[in-house]
């Protein structure tokens, strides 16, 4: 008698079943051989209760299979079937790449145990059957109008633009191994770390009476003006330094530059004040000794160890 292969297939989307990704399909299936019935065969009868096998294989648009799975199952009483294709390898089918290339579903059946299979149907996959799924390639453009939730990993190659706030929540490190530039104001509630070079090509400003500390040398090739208190461990000053609070240096210091010290306290400029020790604009204390001043070559008439200037600039 004439084989009959009549399917009724439906591909919904990619969905979990027991904790498994793959694509559901369903069929009707219509048995090999026609039914005897008295003086006539009837042709297209359903096939129930039987056992069947069958071969699915997913192929990519160059026709080179993609994957390959086996399923045996029971049809029911009207001849249905409702199988997960991917549970039977899982791992392979997650390894398919869903590129937007073109994909064919192949379905094969054997009535005889799976040692027999003959073609069913060849269709084409013209969806996405799996929006979760870990390799999506999208070429055009994705909106999403509603939260987006990922669980991995997220690597973007190109330029990245967020027109709204970014949030690190969790106590989440966050890594920049290239430049960071921002052009608005950035407010800083906690602690930051600089393990490399900072260059500032602008003001720092530190404020509300903060302490800035700085375990390392600093470097200040320009001005540098310290306005409060000031503590430096160990000074070197290269260059022009303007301190007008109270500064404090607790180890030995160098200066290669000219040293100016220009009191703008207006009481210091009065006169008759040569008794008051808090009124001379240097102060040396902390030693028995003095002022010491040695000079480079040997000594002679024309060293001056200190010198005086009045208004007509004469000495």
């Amino acid at each position: 008698m004439k084989k009959a292969l009549i399917i009724i297939l439906v591909l919904a989307s990619i969905q979990v079943f027991a904790q498994t990704d793959g694509i559901s399909y369903q069929a009707v299936i219509i048995g090999p051989n026609n039914q005897e019935l008295p003086g006539v065969d009837a042709e297209g009868n359903i096939l129930p209760d039987a056992t069947i096998a069958l071969r699915f294989t997913i192929i990519d648009s160059n026709n080179q299979l993609e994957y390959q799975e086996i399923q045996t199952t029971n049809t029911d009483q009207y001849g249905r079937i409702n199988l997960l294709i991917g549970e039977v390898d899982p791992d392979s089918f997650a390894e398919i790449s869903w590129d937007g290339t073109n994909k064919d579903l192949k379905v094969e059946i054997d009535f005889n145990g799976g040692s027999n299979f003959v073609d069913m149907s060849r269709e084409k996959l013209t969806f996405l059957p799996y929006a979760y799924h870990r390799n999506i390639t999208a070429t055009g453009t994705l909106t999403v109008d509603d939260a987006t939730f990922l669980n991995g990993e997220l690597t973007v190659q190109g330029p990245t633009n967020l027109n709204s706030t970014l949030d690190v929540n969790n106590n989440n490190t966050t890594n920049l191994s290239g430049e960071l530039n921002v052009e608005g104001v950035t407010s800083l509630n906690n602690s930051l770390e600089v393990a490399g070079t900072t260059v500032l090509n602008d003001s720092m400003y530190v404020s509300n009476q903060a302490n800035s500390r700085m375990s390392g040398n600093l470097t200040v090739e320009g001005e540098l003006n310290a306005l409060g208190t000031t503590t430096f461990e160990d000074l070197v000053v290269n260059g022009t330094t303007a301190l007008r609070g109270v500064t404090t240096i607790d180890t030995t210091t160098t200066i290669l530059g000219q040293v100016t010290i220009k009191p703008t306290l207006e009481e210091m400029n009065n006169t008759g004040l040569d008794s008051d020790y808090t009124k001379y604009p240097l102060l040396v204390e902390g030693s028995d000794q003095g002022i010491a001043i040695k000079v480079e070559s040997s000594r002679g008439t024309e060293n001056n160890y200190i010198s005086f200037w009045d208004n007509t600039g004469t000495n």
